[in-house]
């Protein structure tokens, strides 16, 4: 029974460690101006990073020579598939392995307000600016990474 607590330990800590990288991974992905557009629009991170992987920008409206636009998708292209989804991947194969329950008692808006706070200071600024917007948003976000690290 000890092995089985202290293994449990572990993984739980293996858990917070990836949850802290899916985080910190994302909202350093977005920014400050990201994140402002996010809580402005009611969107949330891990169903525009989603969005992202499918779909092209459309730079023709930027007007950006093709060299712009071949560095820009490198640089998506990098920075999706070889940053945040392996990030998220990892989060969510160890979140597997909890009940659902654990990881929403986890993974709540204040948690996230901490690790953000901690790692990213800006954007919990952002966050305390908007107020019971910015709080309201960042819990529909909490439900949003439970809801995709939970989902079988």
């Amino acid at each position: 029974m000890e092995v089985f607590k202290r293994a449990s330990r572990v993984t739980f800590k293996m858990l917070e460690g990836a949850l802290n990288g899916l985080i910190s991974g994302v909202f350093n992905s977005f920014g400050p101006r990201g994140v402002r557009i996010l809580i402005e629009k009611d969107l949330h991170t891990i169903p525009s990073i989603l969005y992202a992987l499918s779909r092209r920008p459309n730079y023709e409206e930027l007007g950006l020579t093709p060299e712009e636009v071949e560095k820009l998708e490198h640089m998506r292209h990098t920075l999706l598939r070889k940053t945040v989804l392996p990030i998220m991947g990892l989060a969510r194969r160890i979140a597997s392995q909890f009940p659902p329950e654990a990881v929403e008692q986890k993974v709540t808006a204040e948690w996230i307000y901490g690790k953000i706070k901690k790692r990213h200071p800006e954007i919990a600024k952002i966050i305390d600016e908007y107020g019971e917007k910015g709080w309201k948003w960042l819990d529909k976000e909490a439900r949003t990474i439970v809801k995709y690290l939970t989902k079988t």
